[in-house]
């Protein structure tokens, strides 16, 4: 009754560029995984858990350090494809004369930070939540384009709401409707509606 997994994957030459290369990508591969196991599909725990640190790198305080430069490199690496991407997608809208903005939806554990130690078995200490938001909101600024961060109003709300649902990380009704309210009100406070 239900669809083979395997008709869904990706052409290993793509999957393979996309993972050396894209962080959204790593992100969206590394969650896929983790729902594969849950589901008892796949029996890798210690591959994907090696996967899923990796997704988390992106949120290293400090790349540079002798304790994490190996990392640095291929961070910074899908860090700027995820910048020429935007910038891309960017010029080719305005140049159709589309408005663009860029939005930016947190993650369970950005809004619930008690739950990345859960998700990850890693400590927050060497961790910034809020880097990726940071990176993509500097590239917002300084290309002149809108940007909708739903982090900060997430965080208030999760404070006496729970926005997720507890097994997957995805919204709940009560996240949706929190976002759907959010962004239209950005949509319209920053003009980007016509």
């Amino acid at each position: 009754a239900g669809k083979n997994i395997d008709a869904w994957k990706i052409p290993i030459p793509f999957k393979s560029f996309f993972l050396k290369n894209s962080q959204a990508y790593t992100l969206l591969h590394n969650r896929y995984n983790k729902i594969l196991i849950k589901l008892g599909v796949r029996k890798d725990i210690d591959i994907t858990k090696d996967l899923m640190r990796e997704e988390y790198n992106i949120f290293l305080r400090d790349l540079n350090s002798e304790k994490y430069k190996r990392f640095s490199q291929d961070v910074n690496q899908k860090w700027n494809l995820t910048i020429k991407l935007l910038k891309e997608l960017s010029v080719n809208a305005k140049s159709e004369g589309v408005n663009f903005a860029i939005i930016l939806i947190p993650t369970n554990y950005q809004v619930y930070q008690e739950k990345f130690r859960e998700i990850t078995d890693l400590y927050l200490t060497n961790f910034d939540l809020t880097l990726p938001n940071k990176k993509i909101s500097e590239f917002a600024r300084e290309n002149h384009d809108p940007i909708i961060d739903l982090l900060p109003k997430f965080i208030d709300a999760g404070k006496t709401e729970e926005l997720y649902f507890s097994k997957d990380g995805h919204w709940n009704e009560k996240g949706h409707k929190l976002a759907a309210r959010l962004i239209y009100e950005e949509l319209v406070r920053q003009s980007i509606l016509n």
